[in-house]
């Protein structure tokens, strides 16, 4: 990607999240929750619910980032709905992890 490729980000992204299905296929893939993953599981109850945005300031992206590369990014992004706002998200992240 170019590096000088302007981002719109979107203003809100939908994530449907399941998350006592998605600990679960995890762990039944081999994922073994650690400490780090608890404290994610935590955060993603205590931020998001069933159906939420968080998408905004720095610190959303870069905890997405953080949770895209702990957990499974193939897992994560199936539950974002198809669009603008995900092709922007997945732009964004590939855009800060190669910075």
């Amino acid at each position: 990607m170019d590096k000088n490729e302007n981002i719109n980000l979107p203003t809100k992204v939908t994530i449907t999240l399941d998350l006592d299905k998605l600990y679960n296929e995890l762990k039944e893939n081999g994922w073994k929750p650690d400490r780090v993953a608890k404290y994610y599981k935590h955060y993603i109850l205590k931020h998001i619910s069933k159906e939420d945005t968080i998408l905004g300031p720095d610190e959303s992206v870069r905890y997405l980032i953080d949770l895209l590369t702990t957990i499974s990014s193939r897992h994560f992004l199936s539950m974002i709905e198809p669009g603008p706002g995900k092709d922007a998200l997945i732009k964004r992240v590939i855009y800060e992890y190669e910075k």
